[in-house]
């Protein structure tokens, strides 16, 4: 494992709701709550409803659940649909720097399939948010990356709480 792989995947699976400050856990609940909001704003979309039809063709044997809907789907598709319908109204623009529930679909579709519970969400939530910030500061001084490719570094790293905290029971 390379170092930078080490270092992510330490903080990833360090982290826990314990950890988090009353502030941060304050934040990671409303932008939360703001992207369920977007994705019940976007369900009906025609965007939405394309990438939520193309999800339900897929099979898995690690099934998540494409949000409002009771039909599962592989945890990157369900994470696909459920992301294309927080994304359509544009309204989750919470912070500087980016939209930070782009990347939450990712973590509620491994959540569900683990069963993780909502301490663990929110962590994970929280990893995926200082994953894309921190590396995101970095290469975005250092080689001017746009910050729409910077929130694809999170999802990755943020289940891997979920996945710890599954093994750790």
């Amino acid at each position: 494992m390379d170092r930078t792989t080490e270092m992510l995947s330490s903080f990833a699976c360090g982290l826990n709701y314990d950890n988090l400050t009353p502030q941060t856990v304050h934040q990671a609940k409303r932008v939360l709550v703001d992207t369920l909001a977007c994705a019940l704003g976007g369900y009906l979309s025609e965007p939405a409803r394309i990438a939520t039809q193309l999800a339900r063709t897929v099979t898995s044997t690690l099934p998540s659940r494409i949000l409002g809907t009771n039909d599962c789907s592989s945890p990157d598709m369900a994470g696909f649909a459920n992301s294309v319908m927080v994304r359509y109204l544009d309204y989750n623009d919470m912070s500087v720097g980016g939209h930070p529930s782009d990347s939450i679909p990712g973590s509620l579709a491994m959540a569900d399939y683990l069963g993780s519970n909502g301490r663990t969400l929110l962590a994970s939530v929280v990893v995926n948010h200082e994953v894309g910030h921190r590396v995101g500061n970095h290469v975005q001084q250092a080689l001017g990356w746009d910050h729409g490719i910077l929130r694809s570094l999170g999802p990755p790293v943020a289940p891997g709480i979920s996945w710890a905290w599954t093994k750790s029971k």
